[in-house]
């Protein structure tokens, strides 16, 4: 039996535990995007728990805790996770704006925009911001971002929506 943690992949999770994207829906309304099939055969793959819990707004310890007693195990002790309760880097003020991209449409649309935005991440300039508008927090793709080099930011901002700075120093 899969085990519940914050590393558990969503689609590992579904696989093993279909029942549970009711409970996901209940948690979340942002866990609708997963009735996408694009969606749903691309983030639910490579995102894990602690990643979908910042797409969703919600803490992984409520995420991770919710469903592993919706399936019967202990609950786990405290986590912590959220990325836009951060300090603001200076960088983030001063560095220019290189391209802001809104992929809300995109999203919204059933597409999946990680193949433009990594493209947009491997021409940035050095010294220079790409500003990711979202729906929720792109935790894996922040988690690429972040392996290729480039710091990451995100700010909750109106309309539920989350601004991503991605910087190449």
């Amino acid at each position: 039996m899969l085990s519940i943690t914050p590393q558990t992949k969503v689609g590992e999770l579904l696989e093993a535990f279909p029942h549970l994207e009711k409970k996901l829906l209940e948690l979340s309304p942002k866990f609708g995007h997963l009735k996408n099939p694009v969606l749903r055969r691309t983030v639910a793959r490579i995102a894990t728990l602690q990643q979908a819990a910042q797409m969703a707004g919600i803490t992984v310890e409520t995420l991770v805790n919710t469903l592993r007693k919706a399936v019967g195990q202990d609950v786990l002790g405290a986590i912590s996770d959220n990325p836009t309760d951060l300090p603001m880097p200076a960088w983030v003020d001063v560095a220019p704006i290189h391209v802001t991209f809104d992929v809300t449409p995109l999203v919204e649309a059933g597409e999946h925009p990680l193949g433009q935005v990594m493209e947009m991440i491997r021409q940035l300039p050095s010294g220079k911001v790409l500003v990711i508008v979202a729906p929720f927090y792109p935790a894996p793709l922040a988690d690429m971002a972040k392996e290729k080099g480039l710091e990451v930011y995100a700010r909750s901002i109106s309309d539920g929506k989350v601004n991503t700075y991605f910087y190449k120093g």
